[in-house]
């Protein structure tokens, strides 16, 4: 099926009989002291490295993060200043072994760290054989993908074979998130996010690629909304939208919850602070003063930026977005208050200033009335998901 390629096993174990199936197939090397796999690593080369997490002498997920460090298993060798992926081409000779992290128990909060460092899979063993068939089949054929690849004269990415499944990842998000930031701001957001969301699942039936991947897929989500809307980041910060790393529990369906929930709360927000129009007009204006909402200008200067009169802003506003243009106003100017409250030392009578509120006690009561709370008990704790 394939050419015979070189795996080492290093676990802490005697050779289980599963891999006699694949000796023909396989050239295969076992260690159990972690402390000769980096030494056989600098003099020989080998395709595929199984390694377990809790190795005697070095643990498993050290000698990843050295791997990860120096990009390299050869002496001399420079580090890398990018993320190493499983099977990434050396800077010289010889591709990186593809690594596959193994315990005998579940332990998935290292091993999310270890796919963060490169690794391609986890697998627990004693191994079964339908499993450890199935996860040669798709490191074999990534391998050979990349290796096409770094041959080719096109210079093709490494990892976006269309042949390859979600596990080389980018591809399949990329074109999700194509489906998905369309409906960014609209009714439909919440129904198709979770769409990709089961997408991701279906592809992945390892739980912790699949935690993995919902984690990239929402990170990804953030930049591109973020990026869709510049004004954004006069209201929240990209932190405050990504706080998904603090779930560490290894349950991709919590996971992929945490994310929706994250996620419409996003889409909410712009929804309220932009609700888009067929008004091309209108549209621009919301988007003016969503950029320049630290500086407070009169609807007759607004107008005459967009070259219509006070009173036809007045009328165009209220009928195609359904509140008044003073109502909308203030409604961003507390939300970008409530930012500044949350990210910044400015006392009070500096916030009111900085957005136009000439009495501290009326924006006080304003600030109440729309977010919940008083200003003094959500400068203590805003909490991560503010009322909006």
């Amino acid at each position: 099926m394939y050419a015979k390629r070189s795996i080492l096993v290093a676990i802490d174990e005697m050779p289980e009989p599963v891999w006699e199936i694949f000796s023909e197939q396989f050239a295969i090397t076992f260690l159990r002291d972690g402390r000769d796999v980096k030494p056989l690593l600098q003099k020989r080369s080998f395709d595929i490295l199984f390694l377990d997490l809790f190795l005697s002498g070095e643990d498993g997920l050290q000698l990843l993060r050295d791997i990860h460090t120096t990009g390299s298993t050869q002496g001399g060798a420079k580090p890398r200043k990018y993320r190493l992926t499983a099977g990434a081409p050396l800077d010289g000779d010889g591709i990186l072994p593809a690594v596959i992290l193994t315990s005998a128990a579940p332990n998935f909060s290292f091993a999310r760290e270890g796919l963060l460092y490169g690794a391609c899979d986890y697998l627990l063993h004693p191994f079964e054989k339908q499993t450890l068939a199935e996860c040669l089949e798709r490191v074999c054929r990534r391998r050979d993908s990349q290796s096409q690849a770094r041959a080719s004269p096109l210079g093709i990415p490494f990892g976006h074979s269309p042949e390859v499944p979600l596990n080389d990842g980018d591809r399949v998000l990329t074109e999700l998130m194509l489906t998905l930031t369309p409906c960014l701001g609209t009714d439909s957001f919440p129904y198709r996010l979770e769409q990709c969301m089961e997408q991701i699942l279906a592809y992945t039936p390892n739980p912790i690629q699949a935690d993995y991947q919902c984690r990239v897929f929402f990170r990804m989500l953030v930049k591109e909304t973020f990026e869709r809307y510049s004004w954004l980041s006069n209201f929240l910060t990209r932190s405050e939208c990504e706080g998904i790393e603090a779930i560490r529990d290894n349950d991709s369906h919590l996971v992929q919850s945490t994310c929706m929930h994250k996620g419409n709360w996003l889409n909410s927000t712009i929804s309220i602070l932009y609700p888009a129009t067929k008004d091309q007009t209108i549209n621009e204006v919301l988007v003016y003063m969503l950029n320049h909402v630290d500086t407070p200008g009169f609807q007759r200067e607004v107008a005459q930026t967009f070259y219509i009169s006070p009173s036809a802003l007045s009328e165009r506003f209220a009928k195609t977005v359904g509140i008044s243009y003073h109502t909308w106003l203030q409604r961003i100017r507390l939300h970008r208050a409530a930012f500044l409250l949350r990210n910044t030392d400015l006392k009070l009578y500096e916030v009111c200033a900085q957005l136009g509120f000439r009495d501290a006690g009326y924006f006080s009561r304003q600030f109440r009335q729309q977010m919940g709370v008083s200003v003094s008990d959500y400068r203590k704790d805003p909490g991560q998901d503010f009322q909006i």
